[in-house]
């Protein structure tokens, strides 16, 4: 890439940075002269150019050598493009005589702003605002007039007021402006507003417009919106900044998310180890707590003696590893700059901040400080003659309130620091010390304190119930039908959430092994046996539940939507479930391994002991089987993801087509024989190097799918010669069999026939919320479902060139 700036009109832009190769100071842009250029890196490292060289220009005209005078980092007006990253500046005057083009075709504007890093400055909001005053002033305010007459045509009107409907409905709980929503706004309006102007440069809302246009019958107001539409830019504003700093957010949004997938494994197996620690623990004092218990303590002391020595634990351990983890990510952050050290495209930047140590800390002290919490409340429920006796672990039941018992201390909550104060009051006039309880009194008016204890209570209340089951199964059943699609579930309580429905029947799976147990034990089947029956039930159904494909239900829920929180849910879950089957089967097991080794008389003693001690203590068992099953999970999806590229290493054809090299030709200079070219070469090359030579031409234009879009949307087509047609390696996933059954005959088929085109596959699936978003008015065939390979009915769509070219403004 090549750009020409006028030289004395460059500020702002003349931030740019030499090398570290060559110095990191401050390049002067003005003293380029004729005959001269400024590249940048990617260029000098794609040319093996270094500040002296000579770099040889080809143009319409011929061949010109220009002198490097500096080199600098891809950023700014040397940034490149998305696509091509290698850029060389001449001066404006050079290149429009040797391009023979008058003028110019960019416009980059420099907003002031704080500086980011490295010379480099932006002030987000400021460029918003200019951003706006420039595309209100580059829209044409005739056409502007004759948009906003047409589109308020009541046909018209009512037909985008239930597009925006229906985008509200579909984006329900998105906090996302909505250019539609100003468009329809404005057209309440008598005369046409700025807002209004903006929501019509949009794409996806002219997109919209030109749909309800085509769909109004009328081919005289249609043809009437499309010329205002047509006419309405007159220099197109880009905000690239804003634009790059977004796609920047939204690529660090994506590696967070990846590593807090596996990362979320990797604390839930840490919550799991602190869990078991406090519990053996406990279990190596049991004797101690039992004589503590039996000369008067309580079990509120012992819950306090635990919560404290766990919380010394938690600070100093979320101290270190704070610290240790701002370690970590500078070791990683320079792994990554290494990683991606040959490539422009991507830069890392490490950024450590007060707050993000403060969360980190938080979070960590936090979770393991609940954990420690949850275990010392289970500590204190040893039974007290057990413990001192120092026998197998046994826990003792709490006395359960009665009903009006339970909901006079939900009653009680509801005024939480004012009854709390009234009572205070009367223990301090019956002579009781209150100082404590002042200071909890000021904390309840905190309001958060307050609604968690009243949470708990009411939590305390429906308790006793939730071990029958039966109150979970209708809260499961209302989460699942949430979570429900909008054409399978109840009109305005449905979701679209493949987590609510997974979660909503976890529940009622729960729920319903629940009560299988309460009938058991009604039926008089010992204790032993309901908890076999009804926990090998819910942990059976479960697996099966998670083990399903994606769209194994679909005709029950839907199409959902789900993101990275369904990984971490059902791997969790399958996890679970396999363990709650094996601990709560544990004598199945051993039965099935005696006769196993039963011919290796001398080997069942020695499994039984082996088994017999693990078995005695089914909890810690089950906590170090579920860590251990985590982590072998994580590292199988491992290898899965790192062995993914193995596939290409190993048969290259599928990702390539069975070609090797693809040489691009710049517009600029188009090569009308790449036969004679090679021949030309003199002796370095010939075309009997080659096995096979084809050509293609890659186009902007505007597509449409026969019944089922009214309106053009962009796309790209690769238009390819015979030979690539007859002789390509790519395999199909999805073919009409009119045209062939084998991928051999179905591209034949195209080769004979213009009127066939392949689409790629990234065209038939929709957005899943795990890549970049392609934007309302990026193409793409609906009726094909992408995992379901095989025969499928082929297709009609439209192409059309591109409607109107036009001056574009960055910013």
């Amino acid at each position: 890439m090549v750009v020409g700036p006028k030289l004395d009109s460059i500020t702002g832009f003349d931030g740019l940075i030499g090398t570290e190769e060559e110095g990191r100071t401050k390049v002067d842009l003005a003293v380029m002269q004729d005959g001269e250029t400024i590249i940048n890196r990617p260029m000098a490292d794609d040319l093996d150019l270094e500040i002296g060289d000579l770099l040889t220009l080809i143009s319409p005209v011929g061949r010109s050598d220009h002198k490097v005078l500096d080199i600098v980092d891809p950023v700014g007006i040397l940034g490149g493009t998305e696509s091509t990253r290698a850029s060389a500046m001449f001066p404006d005057e050079s290149l429009q005589r040797l391009f023979g083009r008058d003028g110019y075709n960019m416009i980059e504007i420099s907003v002031t702003g704080k500086e980011i890093v490295e010379f480099v400055t932006h002030d987000e909001e400021a460029s918003k605002d200019v951003t706006k005053k420039l595309k209100l002033a580059f829209t044409n305010s005739d056409a502007s007039e004759a948009l906003f007459e047409n589109l308020k045509t009541p046909f018209i009107r009512d037909a985008l007021e239930n597009k925006l409907a229906e985008q509200e409905s579909a984006a329900r709980g998105s906090d996302t402006d909505d250019p539609l929503s100003d468009l329809v706004k404005g057209l309440d309006q008598d005369s046409i507003t700025d807002e209004f102007k903006i929501a019509a440069i949009d794409g996806g809302t002219q997109a919209t417009i030109f749909e309800v246009a085509e769909a109004s019958g009328d081919p005289d107001l249609a043809k009437s919106v499309f010329e205002s539409l047509g006419a309405l830019v007159e220099i197109k504003v880009d905000p690239i900044k804003n634009r790059s700093l977004q796609f920047a957010e939204m690529i660090s949004s994506g590696i967070v998310v990846f590593f807090t997938i596996f990362g979320s494994f990797s604390i839930i197996v840490g919550l799991l180890l602190i869990f078991l620690v406090f519990v053996m623990l406990a279990a190596s004092r049991t004797t101690e707590m039992g004589i503590a218990r039996a000369i008067g303590t309580k079990r509120r002391h012992l819950v306090q003696m635990f919560t404290y020595e766990g919380l010394v634990y938690s600070l100093g351990a979320s101290i270190v590893g704070t610290g240790l983890g701002i370690l970590a990510s500078m070791l990683l952050i320079q792994i990554m700059i290494r990683a991606f050290a040959e490539s422009d495209d991507v830069t890392f930047f490490y950024s450590v901040t007060l707050r993000s140590i403060i969360v980190a800390f938080a979070a960590g002290f936090v979770l393991t400080a609940l954990t420690v919490t949850i275990s010392a409340y289970r500590v204190s429920k040893l039974n007290i003659v057990v413990a001192i006796r120092g026998l197998s672990e046994e826990l003792v039941s709490d006395e359960v309130p009665s009903t009006f018992q339970r909901a006079k201390m939900v009653f009680k909550w509801i005024f939480g620091p004012l009854t709390f104060a009234l009572d205070t009051w009367g223990m301090w006039r019956r002579g009781h010390g209150v100082t404590l309880r002042v200071v909890t009194f000021f904390v309840l008016l905190l309001i958060v304190p307050w609604i968690s204890v009243l949470m708990i209570k009411v939590f305390k209340f429906f308790q006793p119930w939730l071990a029958s089951g039966w109150p979970l199964l209708p809260v499961g059943l209302i989460l699942a039908v949430s979570g429900l699609d909008p054409d399978k579930g109840v009109e305005n309580f449905a979701y679209d959430s493949a987590a609510l429905v997974a979660l909503g029947v976890t529940l009622s799976i729960i729920s319903t092994g629940l009560i299988v147990r309460r009938i058991l034990a009604y039926r008089g089947y010992r204790e032993e046996f309901q908890k076999r029956v009804s926990m090998s039930l819910i942990g059976l159904i479960m697996f099966v539940f998670y083990s399903l494909p994606f769209d194994a239900l679909e005709n029950l829920t839907g199409e959902l939507n789900g993101g990275p929180e369904m990984f971490i849910l059902s791997g969790v879950s399958l996890v679970a479930a396999s363990v709650w089957v094996v601990m709560h089967n544990a004598d199945v097991l051993v039965w099935i391994v005696n006769k196993i080794i039963g011919r290796w008389g001398s080997l069942r003693p020695v499994v039984k002991m082996a088994i017999a001690y693990p078995m005695s203590a089914r909890l810690r068992t089950g906590l170090t089987l579920a860590m251990f099953s985590l982590v072998i999970f994580t590292m199988m999806i491992f290898a899965i993801l790192i062995n993914l590229g193995n596939v290409i290493s190993d048969d290259p054809d599928k990702a390539s087509g069975g070609f090797d090299i693809r040489g691009v030709i710049k517009p600029e200079l188009p090569i009308d024989d790449p036969y004679a070219i090679i021949e030309g070469n003199g002796n370095d090359l010939s075309v009997s190097d080659f096995e096979l030579i084809t050509s293609q031409a890659k186009l902007r234009v505007e597509v449409r799918q026969a019944e089922a879009d009214l309106v053009f949307k962009r796309a790209r087509v690769r238009a390819s010669d015979e030979d690539w047609l007859r002789n390509n390696q790519f395999e199909f996933t999805h073919w009409d069999p009119a045209y062939g059954q084998t991928s051999e005959e179905i591209w034949q088929s195209v080769a004979n026939d213009p009127g066939l085109a392949v689409v790629s596959a990234g065209i038939i699936r929709e957005e899943d919320g795990w890549g970049p978003p392609r934007g309302d008015n990026v193409f793409q065939i609906t009726g094909i479902e992408p995992d379901e390979k095989g025969e499928i009915s082929g297709v009609d769509i439209t192409l059309r060139p591109p409607v109107g070219r036009r001056l574009r403004i960055d910013l």
